[in-house]
């Protein structure tokens, strides 16, 4: 019984960083993704459709927080699932920018007002 708890955890210990190694640098995770913040950039701002933001504005307004992420059929990411007070709402990647801020969670902000996402809501 030793010998084959020693091999299970010997191959154990292989696995695990080949493993780690499957992910390509610089990808992300859905976990990594799944409750960060949703904010809402504000009438006078206007976002470039699928680009990323580096940082936080403290002029956003946080309105809700990620739930998940949405894959097309082919795996690009073609949207998130935001719970905002109004409910679950689908924001398409065309409606909101990724933020990766350095050091902090990763968030989504959209330019869609609050009566446009309410139009949304499930």
């Amino acid at each position: 019984m030793r010998t084959y708890l020693m091999t299970v955890a010997a191959i154990a210990a292989l696995i695990a960083p080949a493993s780690a190694q499957v992910m390509p640098e610089g990808s992300v995770t859905a976990g990594a993704i799944t409750g960060g913040s949703v904010y809402q950039s504000g009438p006078s701002v206007s976002l470039t459709p699928g680009a990323t933001q580096d940082a936080i504005s403290s002029d956003w307004n946080q309105i809700g927080t990620i739930s998940d992420v949405v894959l097309s059929s082919g795996g690009e990411l073609i949207g998130i699932l935001a719970t905002l007070e109004m409910g679950e709402v689908f924001l398409p990647v065309e409606s909101a920018n990724l933020v990766a801020a350095p050091g902090q969670d990763f968030a989504f902000v959209t330019d869609l007002t609050l009566e446009e996402l309410q139009g949304q809501a499930q």
